[in-house]
């Protein structure tokens, strides 16, 4: 991107960008603060895997971090999370509780930590801990019946053999004195030692059994917080103002792609493809506005700017008829083209200034001339005395200026300035002035301007800053140069100050001169010192 234009932007688009940013961060912090503040109590549980630990029905030997995941889902269970609810009575459903049970495995480690979130500390912390027993009491119950149901025949045979010698010895007690009892002596002395024999390998059986299945314990109950963990107020005006800067970026990039004013004279050349003569600043036309001289000197140096970039024009082929237009009205090409043949008349070249159009004129006003005997009267003595009747304009008050005001207004101005009559009117004017000022209709919505700008040495095309579409002033440029007329330029007016910053750096001392509008009647002075407030 070209330096300059992305200063441009710089200035443009710092102060939305920075106040959007900062809304960001202040939204945030008002969400946040607004928040219930969330605790977390964590507990931690000891899951150890047996060697030989079986996967249920697979047969697959599980590894610590599948046992400690294993746990993990199943301590968020519906009837683990039953179990907690019913013993601190708790009024949430088992879907609510598990929302705030988070059980994360440790990897390469047999521990699970739970996770409770509560706004409440102290509730948190109970349910963890509850939480953490209860799973460890569920899981040694499991533990017992696995091994009961896995030493079941050893059990039977253990109660077999408790019966017979229960039976031998009763049948012992009750033999008549006399009796041979050696057998039945013997029968309970073999399942006595068969007995102790069966034990002790059923006892080394449960063993083996425990150590295959899980140990679950509470490595470290839950401890009451102090500090909420969210909302994270920091975290989140971070976040807001990261939020906010890039919604601001998002929104100054499809303002500057979706905007068509031309607000500077880069706008100008890239989207018109016609240099800029001079940007014009906006003044304060308002009756009895305060005058600022500072504004007044830059306006002054603007005209000068102008006209001189006139002049160099001048040397490939000379400017004798320029003509003055806008694409729609209130751009300001009146006061562009009085001040204008102001400038032009303070370089000694005699400055015919005419107001062509026919619809709304002004030019009788700005210098305080009378409308009548103006270009409409001389046009319709032409048309009566078949030549061109070149009297008829006013002197004013400025040395090598006249002004040719418009006439009583005709029903037909757009039929009278496409006439033959008014080229030849313009011709003749051209022998007696060095340079003729016409002040045309906007060309946008009628011909009047098309018509005259034909037959003239160039066109200067007035443009609000900021307010006239890039559009709309390219299509009035096409028109122009489609009927041959040679577009000299734009001058981009109404310009705020932030747009001419870049294109002053050095401004004179203000002067105490009047402008235009406000000297009519005085002696003449150096048109220099003039200037009609745009």
């Amino acid at each position: 991107m070209d330096p300059q234009k992305l200063r441009k932007l710089v200035r443009r688009w710092t102060v939305p960008v920075v106040l959007i940013t900062l809304v960001g961060g202040v939204v945030a912090y008002a969400l946040t603060r607004r928040m219930t503040p969330i605790y977390e109590a964590q507990a931690t549980v000891l899951v150890v895997a047996g060697p030989q630990q079986a996967g249920a029905n697979t047969g697959v030997s599980l590894n610590p971090d599948q046992v400690t995941a294993t746990a993990a889902t199943l301590m968020a269970e519906p009837p683990i999370l039953q179990r907690v609810i019913n013993e601190l009575k708790l009024d949430v459903t088992t879907e609510q509780l598990a929302r705030n049970v988070i059980a994360t495995p440790v990897t390469n480690a047999e521990l699970v930590n739970v996770t409770v979130q509560n706004p409440d500390p102290a509730l948190g912390t109970r349910i963890a801990n509850t939480l953490t027993a209860d799973f460890v009491d569920q899981v040694t119950q499991q533990n017992t019946q696995r091994i009961n149901q896995a030493g079941a025949a050893f059990q039977g045979q253990i109660n077999a053999l408790n019966t017979s010698i229960a039976q031998e010895e009763s049948q012992l007690a009750n033999a008549p004195r006399g009796q041979d009892t050696t057998g039945v002596k013997a029968e309970i002395a073999a399942n006595s030692a068969q007995l102790t024999t069966l034990t002790a390998t059923y006892g080394t059986f449960r063993a083996t059994q425990a150590q295959n299945l899980e140990t679950v314990s509470v490595a470290a109950p839950a401890s009451q917080p102090n500090q909420p963990s969210s909302p994270k107020l920091a975290l989140n005006v971070a976040l807001g103002v990261v939020a906010g800067l890039i919604v601001a970026l998002s929104l100054a990039t499809l303002a500057e792609y979706l905007d068509q004013g031309l607000d500077s004279e880069d706008d100008v050349r890239e989207r018109l493809g016609v240099p800029c003569l001079a940007t014009v600043p906006r003044f304060n036309s308002r009756p009895g506005a305060p005058r600022d001289q500072r504004h007044e000197e830059r306006a002054r140096e603007s005209y000068r700017r102008l006209r001189t970039n006139l002049l160099f024009s001048e040397l490939d082929s000379p400017l004798k008829t320029i003509v003055v237009t806008s694409a729609r009205p209130g751009e300001g090409k009146t006061r562009t083209a009085s001040n204008l043949a102001v400038s032009l008349a303070s370089s000694e070249k005699s400055v015919l200034l005419i107001d062509a159009d026919m619809h709304r004129p002004n030019q009788h006003r700005i210098f305080s001339k009378p409308i009548t005997q103006g270009l409409s009267e001389m046009l319709l003595a032409a048309a009566a005395t078949g030549h061109p009747v070149l009297n008829g304009r006013h002197e004013t008050t400025y040395a090598n200026l006249s002004v040719l005001t418009s006439g009583v207004l005709p029903p037909n101005p757009s039929e009278l300035l496409a006439s033959r009559r008014t080229r030849l009117l313009i011709h003749g004017l051209e022998k007696q002035r060095d340079i003729l000022i016409i002040d045309t209709p906007p060309a946008q919505a009628l011909t009047d301007a098309l018509s005259v700008a034909a037959h003239s040495s160039g066109v200067i095309l007035v443009v609000e800053s900021g307010k006239t579409n890039a559009a709309d002033a390219r299509a009035v440029i096409d028109s122009l140069q489609n009927v041959g007329a040679k577009v000299l330029g734009v001058v981009l007016n109404k310009a705020k100050d932030r747009q001419l910053a870049s294109y002053y750096y050095y401004e004179q001392a203000p002067t105490s001169s009047a402008s235009a509008l406000e000297t009519t009647g005085a002696a003449a002075k150096s048109a220099d010192e003039a200037i009609a407030r745009p």
